[in-house]
Order: C-alpha cells, then sequence, then structure tokens
C-alpha cells in the first residue's frame, strides 16, 4: 500500500474512477461508525479486521488513516469520483470528529492539538489514548518526542503552572520590541526622482503628480517594518486581568493568548504566546 495515488474506496477502469467494493464498503464503515459517535481508536479495531493491509502494522498510523478518510469529501460524491456515502453522513461524522477534536483526560478542560508542536521537529503532538497512562507525543515518526512524550497530567500541570505564574505576574510577558524601520528600495529612489522631474514640466499637471505621490507614499509604507509586539503584549495582559483566577485550563483562554504549547522533551513544556514571549517550566 506504500505509494499509494488512488483514493481508498476506488480504482481505475477505462480512464475513470469506479468503486473498489470491498475498500468502499470499508468506507462506509468508517464514516456510520463515526457518525454513531465511536472513536477513531474504536473504529480502527473493526476496519482492521475487514481490511488488514491497508489497517495494519502500526497502529497510530492506522488511526491517522481513519482520521485522514473521514476528512475527504469526495466520498460523498464530487470531482470525478462515484459517491460512497451520502452528504448527511459526511456532515454527520465530521460535525462528530470535530466536536472531538482535542482529547483530552477526563475532568480536564481542552488544548486544541493545532495550538501544540514538538521543540525538536516543529511537528504537531498527539495524545496517545491506548495506553494506561495517557501520553503527549510529537506525531513525525522517528523524533525522539514521539518515543518518550510526557504524561498527560504533568503536560496539564506545567501548562496550567505557566498560565498561573503569568497572570500573578503580568511582567512575566514582556518582550522586547523591535524597533520600526524604514529600508527604501530602489522603487523609492525611482518615484521620488519622478515626482521631482513632475515638478519642473511645464505646465505642471498637478493630479499626475498627486497620483504619482500617492503611489510613492504607498512603495514607502511598504518599506516599513511594523512590530505589533508591545500591542500585542497589551491585548494578552488586558485578556488575563479580565478572566476569572486561572485554577483550570480554560481553551479559550488558550485560544486568545497562546501562540503554541511546546513539547521539549520528557519532562518539560513551554508556552509561546501570541506576542512572541516563550516562558519554560521552571526556567
Amino acid at each position: 500500500m506504500r505509494g499509494r495515488k488512488i483514493p481508498y474506496g476506488y480504482k481505475m477502469s477505462n480512464g475513470r474512477y469506479v468503486l473498489e467494493e470491498k475498500e468502499a464498503e470499508v468506507v462506509k464503515i468508517v464514516f456510520s461508525l463515526t457518525e454513531a459517535n465511536k472513536k477513531p481508536s474504536e473504529i480502527h479495531k473493526i476496519v482492521c479486521e475487514m481490511d488488514t493491509d491497508y489497517f495494519s502494522g502500526d497502529i497510530d498510523k492506522s488511526i491517522i488513516r481513519v482520521s485522514t478518510m473521514l476528512q475527504k469529501e469526495y466520498y460523498c460524491g464530487s470531482g470525478d469520483y462515484p459517491a460512497i456515502i451520502t452528504k448527511e453522513c459526511y456532515d454527520n461524522a465530521r460535525k462528530n470528529m470535530s466536536n472531538r477534536s482535542h482529547y483530552y483526560a477526563e475532568g480536564k478542560t481542552k488544548i486544541p492539538l493545532k495550538q501544540t508542536c514538538c521543540a525538536i521537529c516543529g511537528g504537531q503532538l498527539f495524545r496517545n489514548r491506548d495506553l494506561d497512562d495517557r501520553i503527549w507525543k510529537c506525531s513525525t515518526v522517528g523524533c525522539a518526542n514521539r518515543t518518550n512524550g510526557i504524561k498527560e497530567d504533568e503536560f496539564y500541570s506545567q501548562v496550567l503552572s505557566i498560565l498561573m505564574d503569568v497572570q500573578a505576574d503580568c511582567s512575566l510577558l514582556d518582550k522586547e520590541a523591535v524597533l520600526t524601520e524604514y529600508k527604501p528600495i530602489m522603487n523609492v529612489r525611482m518615484g521620488e526622482n519622478e515626482v521631482v522631474m513632475r515638478c519642473h514640466i511645464k505646465p505642471i499637471d498637478d493630479e499626475r503628480i498627486k497620483k504619482e505621490i500617492i503611489k510613492l507614499a504607498a512603495l514607502k509604507y511598504d518599506c516599513c517594518t511594523y512590530d505589533r509586539t508591545k500591542y500585542l503584549t497589551e491585548e494578552i495582559k488586558d485578556r488575563l486581568r479580565k478572566c476569572e483566577p486561572i485554577f483550570d485550563i480554560d481553551s479559550l483562554l488558550i485560544k486568545d493568548i497562546v501562540k503554541k504549547v511546546i513539547l521539549i522533551d520528557h519532562k518539560h513544556i513551554s508556552i509561546e504566546f501570541k506576542n512572541g514571549k516563550t516562558i519554560t517550566y521552571g526556567g
């Protein structure tokens, strides 16, 4: 199955996509079970018995294949692909999938997976759901943080600790801003020369000069660098001041002020806030 180019559930016949009946039946099962609110790990166990070639091997890869399948709209008939499922089934499955897009421990609030990353390779994290000790790992095969990861209780504890610290002392979020710089390019010099030349041509064409000045102003604006660090820092501080004291992880707060929750190694995480400030647990 390595290097497969034809989407799962289809085959080519006379230059057209047609259903591969055995695989199409698996696709129907995946969507119907998701529509019934089954988890990818549960679905995997069922479909693995139906198609051992495609879903055997690494369980993490197989679960990813199930999740990836659920994102493909062509299964309900689009473009050159015949429909395997109905649009209603697709929409219901996607809704259920979205509702559980954050895997989290019982009694814990959510951290969006898309706001997590690995410090080693930059890959997104995932939560290993098939172990007694829930572990957050890097999704990149071969990365050291995929082999080790960090226990979920410790992961949440460190995130919560950093958030509590910055709420108690907002100065921890302060970050030196880069000065605004103006670095003109050759086009700016040419635009300036054009305006000067137009001012010396008789009769003076006021409308043409006005257009050249507006054009020159736009060029100069593009040559300026603007650092929004100061404003972003104040926005984050204001959000923290207005929210209730932090005793648990609020997913809405995470979305508002955090850019990335970063896994450093099996013992440490850090948080990069939206103003670019990074704070490491215990550091």
